[in-house]
């Protein structure tokens, strides 16, 4: 019969499960650098959208910046005129006209 030293086995044992040990912690830290880029990329992309946003934002402002330059001072703009404007109203003769009635309504309105 064939015998093993105990130190041997002893030994053996140990280098197995070290060599499991090496194994866990390599695959921890591969995981680890998968997280770790994932929330890299997130954050890439966070970054890019609050880019596109603030970009949005400076080009609505510059619109509205624009179309406050090019309107005429309020003095200048001529006022509406409730009476001017009821003039061109056509009358309202039966039920059948109230559409008509409203489009032209909604039309002088505006």
């Amino acid at each position: 019969m064939l015998t093993v030293p105990q130190s041997q086995v002893l030994s053996d044992s140990q280098s197995t499960s070290e060599a499991q040990l090496r194994y866990n912690l390599e695959l921890k830290r591969l995981k680890f650098e998968e997280r770790k880029a994932a929330m890299e990329a997130e954050a890439e992309e966070r970054k890019a959208k609050m880019e596109i946003e603030k970009a949005k934002l400076e080009f609505d402002l510059r619109a509205l910046e624009i179309n406050a330059r090019s309107r005429p001072p309020p003095d200048s703009q001529s006022s509406f005129q409730v009476e001017t404007a009821a003039k061109l109203l056509p009358k309202l003769g039966s039920e059948q006209e109230v559409e008509v009635y409203l489009i032209t309504f909604r039309k002088i309105a505006n």
